[in-house]
């Protein structure tokens, strides 16, 4: 029998065309038997053997796997894998596990092998970006000091049942992390607890040592605020990005009531640029938010308000008139803010205007607007008497998940009040300093050249504007904000924990 002309192409070439079959995105390198690199070692033992020496095929890895499928054996599997790669330098490793939830008052009776030793021992010197999702806190937890001495990013999600259960009075917070030297970016969170409640559950962040002093990105995913320990804020010296999910404690009337009993005192965050305030769990509207109150934020560049409908005459919503008059001072007194991203199902129009009346340094405006931007572009139009966002230079748009496309029917932007407004800003007498565009969407449909919105922006091309229109994969348009934030866009790992 003859040789197949594959054995005649020499290793390093081999080896190069291996690389090629990965993904461009290092964070999409799965270590599944039916794609690159695991699937290539399956074709021949000589394949096996040339992509088994290849360091570069297995630095990046991400291990999604259902709970009833951990065994031992799929651990010891794991930690071969990622043994051949040890010493390559910017190592990325996601360790997913799904499906992990069991009611508050019961605890598993099957518990999961113990993954984390038998990857991280002995130490991953070499790795740079973490991304750990319900792995058993026992495990973690028993990851000693000096095992992540290069790790520069961690995003990680602890299950809520592991909170509860865990011994935390008697053996401590988790300490793994506590000296990684490197480390500057760190996501943290769990998941939902069965109840709804939080009031009674152990919370991550106190029971989590970090390096706050060293750290520049932050984000929050944890309960309310009034919960988190106030003195690790006082500690962070160079936090320029920082995200916190809101709870019903947080805003309102009563917030700040809230806040100071739990001990919180003005802190000055002078370094601090970046800042999200995700509302999604502090009720079903946006309410004024404490954040501001406690926090000040002389050096604040990009604001991101991310939540359901945004009213300020909503009845349903506690928005008295002298919290409105606060929220917009202190939207004012942010000079340096230019960057200003809204992701919300609603706004009033009234609501939009003095929002943005109120942040006139804004020079990008990042827009989701589910209710098909209503009333949105009408609130952004040019006039002598309005002068909303003198400075608008670049909008942003995303048009994944809008009522039009869940409901099939209607468009996602009005094209006749999108017309109104790039005439404002663009045509003869309009204000002229608005300079692109981008829209963002995983269906290319809904970009097409046909769609009313785009041929009113092609119109414009010729006077001067900027059209782009970014294709992006299904699976991410509803994390598309992360995408696109020039902080985090080079840290795709957070949407798989978040």
């Amino acid at each position: 029998m003859s040789t197949s002309p594959i054995h005649n192409v020499p290793n390093d070439v081999l080896g190069e065309i291996f690389s090629l079959c990965l993904p461009p995105d290092d964070s999409e390198i799965r270590l599944c038997s039916s794609t690159a690199p695991l699937s290539l070692t399956h074709v021949c033992s000589r394949w096996r053997q040339v992509g088994s020496q290849l360091p570069g095929l297995w630095k990046c890895l991400r291990w999604e796997i259902q709970t009833a499928n951990v065994s031992e054996e799929t651990g010891k599997a794991l930690a071969n894998v990622v043994a051949r790669a040890r010493s390559t330098p910017h190592r990325n490793l996601q360790l997913l596990i799904q499906n992990r939830a069991w009611f508050k008052d019961t605890e598993p009776s099957n518990p999961l092998p113990d993954i984390a030793i038998a990857l991280f021992m002995p130490p991953i010197s070499s790795l740079t970006r973490l991304a750990l999702k319900c792995v058993p806190v026992v495990q973690i937890h028993a990851l000693p000091k000096g095992f992540f001495p290069s790790i520069v990013d961690l995003a990680l999600h602890l299950e809520v049942s592991d909170l509860y259960h865990f011994p935390w009075a008697q053996k401590g917070p988790v300490g793994a992390f506590s000296d990684a030297q490197a480390l500057r970016r760190v996501s943290l969170g769990s998941s939902v607890p069965m109840n709804g409640h939080h009031q009674d559950r152990p919370l991550a962040s106190p029971n989590v040592l970090l390096p706050w002093e060293q750290l520049t990105h932050f984000l929050d995913f944890e309960p309310p605020l009034t919960h988190f320990p106030s003195h690790y804020t006082e500690q962070c010296r160079d936090l320029r990005y920082l995200l916190v999910k809101l709870h019903e404690e947080d805003v309102g009337p009563s917030a700040y009531l809230n806040w100071a009993h739990s001990g919180w005192h003005n802190t000055v965050l002078g370094t601090l640029q970046c800042v999200t305030l995700n509302f999604w769990s502090a009720g079903r509207e946006i309410d004024f938010p404490a954040f501001f109150d406690f926090f000040d934020v002389p050096n604040l560049t990009a604001l991101r308000l991310d939540g359901r409908g945004f009213d300020f005459g909503d009845v349903a919503i506690t928005w008295p008139h002298l919290l409105v008059e606060r929220f917009l001072t202190q939207l004012s007194g942010l000079r340096h803010l230019r960057y200003l991203s809204l992701r919300l199902s609603s706004i009033a129009p009234d609501t939009l205007r003095r929002v943005l009346q109120a942040t006139p340094h804004v020079t990008t405006l990042d827009a989701f607007i589910q209710d098909n931007y209503n009333s949105f572009f009408e609130g952004l139009v040019w006039s002598v008497t309005s002068q909303v966002l003198p400075r608008l230079d670049t909008l942003v748009l995303e048009l994944d998940h809008s009522v039009a496309i869940q409901e099939e029917e209607g468009d996602t932007i009005d094209p006749d009040a999108f017309q109104a407004f790039l005439e404002s800003r663009l045509g003869d007498g309009g204000h002229n300093s608005l300079r692109k565009i981008i829209a963002y969407s995983s269906d290319e449909q809904e970009m097409d050249g046909g769609v009313p919105f785009v041929e009113v922006a092609l119109e414009y091309v010729s006077r001067g504007l900027i059209f782009e229109r970014k294709l992006v994969k299904e699976y991410q348009s509803s994390l598309l904000w992360m995408r696109r934030d020039t902080e985090v866009n080079d840290w795709p790992e957070l949407a798989s924990v978040c």
